[in-house]
């Protein structure tokens, strides 16, 4: 065998081996590499970051609630120191209904108040026959009250005595005299309701029922007559209404 015949003898057994263990190298074409097989030693710190489940999502902070206003009992006082000025009308105290205006100072505390108050209703005409006369009253009252309370409203029952004069004067022109101051003296009592919107204020509405105790009467006397005339007397019962503000320091 000469060397030509040789050397091509060594190619083809270098091919045939190539073939034998991988056509593909013979082909042309590149054999793609084997999938990675899985391993049975533990993922260590760096492989268990990368499969750990993710964090779940956090859920939405809740919404600040608004700040609730200050109750009705936040802003009622222990103690307070009232002023009030009220107006309204009268029953019974005149010969007919009569305005009223008047006002007062009180003490109160949570459950109890006392009040110092002054009325005064303003004259009304009373007629006898010929005899005319105007009659006005003026009256102090001292009243304890105790006090019921429904948020922002409260709710004063009240008793007291009440002291002051009947005084009348003759019209001009009329016959007779007058028979001057008269005493009046009564107890009343006293249903309220004061609305409290704010801690230094209230709207106040009373009604105030009372019984006189004095005997009030007012005559007629004419000169040089021995002609009597009936006396006028207020009546035995009587009823207020009064609607007010009152001040709290």
């Amino acid at each position: 065998m000469t060397a030509a015949n040789c050397e091509d003898l060594t190619r083809s057994a270098a091919a045939l081996t190539a073939f034998t263990l991988d056509p593909a190298v013979v082909g042309g074409q590149s054999a793609e590499p084997p999938p990675d097989e899985p391993s049975n030693e533990p993922p260590g710190p760096s492989d268990e970051a990368s499969i750990a489940e993710p964090p779940e999502p956090s859920e939405p902070e809740p919404e600040p609630e608004p700040t609730p206003p200050k109750s009705t009992e936040a802003q009622r006082r222990a103690f307070a120191v009232t002023i009030h000025l009220h107006g309204g009308a009268s029953i019974q105290a005149l010969p007919s209904t009569a305005p009223v205006v008047g006002g007062g100072v009180g003490l109160q505390w949570e459950r109890l108040r006392i009040e110092l108050d002054a009325v005064h209703a303003i004259r009304r005409e009373l007629a006898v026959e010929d005899h005319r006369a105007r009659v006005d009253l003026t009256l102090a009252a001292l009243r304890g009250c105790g006090v019921f309370h429904e948020r922002s409203v409260e709710f004063p029952v009240c008793a007291g005595f009440e002291a002051g004069a009947l005084r009348g004067a003759p019209e001009p022109g009329s016959i007779g005299t007058s028979s001057g101051n008269i005493p009046w003296l009564a107890i009343d009592f006293g249903l309220g309701l004061r609305w409290v919107p704010w801690s230094f204020g209230a709207v106040r509405l009373d009604l105030q029922p009372w019984l006189r105790l004095s005997d009030s009467t007012y005559t007629f006397e004419e000169s040089g007559s021995s002609e009597e005339f009936p006396p006028w007397s207020p009546g035995r019962f009587g009823l207020r209404f009064l609607l007010g503000i009152e001040f709290r320091v």
